[in-house]
């Protein structure tokens, strides 16, 4: 999706994601500068790891550590990439070498909360036996089946109703109607295609293209040489938008939280003439959206909740 943007090396971006996958794959696609907003300390800390483990490791070892590759030694690679953190990142990892130890993509609060749902929830309100069968079917047609079968029923729909919306908030994305856009990924998506939804429902991700991209072999020899052209900070959206500079960015990647209208204001102020943003939910007034483009966009949506996204361009050059 990202590659909707035509980033190139004149672009300057702002990146609010809190995990930090979207700052490190656009900043490997070889733009100018990069700034990843994280929304608090634990975020900042997990996006300033991931930055040095791109630094610092192979392929290999930073999918240990991520968590989507062998155990291997992960608080081991943390030690190697202590001395070059910074100490206020050092001091947030420190006490939390169980995380490292259990692969820090499975850390925040989102992953946590992905884990519960499959952990607590599942085997109470459709049962094992029709976990097992949805990600064992071989066709999106089979699929379909085990959910009509042995999935939708009152306890799947009461639970539902509870547990992703709360998902949803957690993840940053709207939790309008979040039953209903899980349940679509479900149904017409298939669980290979959506990492993400396999992950929430198996707990392993899948080798090797389930990983961020950046992770890979190929997008990690692109970023590694581009690494001091990602800076991070911790700012709410809000606001780092409020107090955005007059067309200080290219382009703006907005998260998937619908925006506020004085978000919308500080987003059209940052973008320069001929920028770009990649936003969820209602687009702001003020920049141009193409309609063909946003279906393109929904049809690319893979993620656990999917949304309306659109890109939006600032009149100009």
């Amino acid at each position: 999706m990202l590659g909707a943007l035509a980033a190139g090396p004149d672009d300057d971006v702002a990146v609010f994601e809190a995990s930090g996958d979207d700052a490190l794959t656009i900043g490997a696609m070889g733009v100018r500068t990069v700034h990843a907003y994280a929304p608090d300390a634990g975020a900042h800390a997990l996006v300033a790891l991931k930055r040095a483990a791109a630094r610092e490791l192979p392929a290999q070892s930073v999918r240990s550590l991520l968590g989507l590759g062998h155990f291997g030694r992960r608080v081991w690679f943390y030690h190697y990439l202590r001395p070059g953190l910074p100490p206020d990142v050092q001091a947030w990892w420190d006490p939390r070498e169980a995380a490292i130890r259990e692969g820090i993509a499975e850390a925040g609060v989102v992953e946590h909360a992905m884990t519960d749902l499959r952990v607590r929830v599942l085997p109470w309100v459709v049962g094992r036996a029709a976990v097992g069968a949805l990600l064992a079917a071989p066709t999106l047609d089979a699929q379909q089946a085990v959910l009509h079968g042995r999935w939708r029923g009152l306890r799947w729909r009461a639970a539902g109703r509870v547990a992703l919306p709360r998902l949803a908030r957690l993840a940053g994305a709207d939790e309008t109607d979040a039953l209903a856009r899980f349940d679509a990924v479900l149904s017409r998506v298939p669980l290979a295609q959506s990492p993400y939804a396999r992950w929430l429902l198996s707990g392993a991700w899948p080798e090797p293209d389930g990983a961020p991209v950046w992770s890979t072999p190929a997008g990690l020899a692109a970023l590694k040489p581009r690494i001091a052209t990602i800076a991070t900070s911790v700012s709410a959206r809000a606001e780092a938008l409020a107090a955005a500079v007059p067309g200080a960015w290219s382009i703006v990647l907005l998260g998937r939280a619908p925006l506020t209208p004085a978000e919308a204001t500080g987003l059209t102020r940052g973008l320069r003439p001929g920028g770009r943003a990649l936003g969820w939910g209602p687009p702001p007034t003020g920049l141009r959206i193409d309609p063909a483009e946003s279906v393109a966009l929904a049809a690319m949506d893979r993620s656990v909740f999917p949304g309306r996204p659109w890109i939006g361009r600032m009149a100009g050059a």
